[in-house]
């Protein structure tokens, strides 16, 4: 009996930064039973003499309490520089008999490299994003993520978006 891969993309795009290059337009999709995460790597502050940069992609199902390394996966992972389009393809059925999931968030992160900023600075600064381009939605969820990750601030925007908006 094959297995079988149900769920509903409702991916929230993650950034990670490091030594001035972040990760940036993380996104994914199903094509058939392979799960396809797409990323790219911003230039700015990129050098070749900081050496080829490799990453390592994980998901969570639980609204990014916890994240779990993507096992059976092939692409685009190691001697990478800053560039766009980068693709991974995981063989879900690979890891799991059965992959059913409402909510899948897919999180693509440097390997190796110490990150410039905290969690919580990136999901605060996520966050800000969102809430520039009125997304108020995913602002609150990434406030919520810098909160559990140690950002003082993002309890504050929380409450200002809640109470101004509903």
């Amino acid at each position: 009996m094959m297995g079988r891969i149900y769920f509903i993309l409702a991916i929230m795009m993650l950034s990670v930064t490091a030594f001035g290059q972040t990760i940036t337009d993380v996104d994914a999709f199903q094509d058939g039973n392979i799960i396809v995460v797409q990323y790219s790597i911003d230039g700015a502050g990129y050098s070749p003499s900081n050496g080829p940069l490799s990453v390592v992609p994980s998901f969570s199902v639980d609204g990014g309490k916890s994240f779990t390394v993507l096992k059976s996966i092939s692409g685009d992972l190691k001697n990478l520089s800053a560039g766009r389009g980068y693709r991974i393809r995981w063989r879900v059925l690979d890891d799991y008999v059965e992959f059913v999931q409402n909510h899948v968030i897919f999180k693509v992160e440097f390997a190796g490299r110490p990150v410039a900023s905290s969690k919580g600075d990136v999901y605060y600064r996520r966050g800000q994003e969102c809430e520039m381009n009125k997304k108020y939605a995913d602002a609150i969820t990434y406030y919520r993520l810098a909160a559990q990750n140690g950002n003082k601030k993002a309890e504050e925007r929380i409450k200002a978006l809640q109470l101004y908006f509903w």
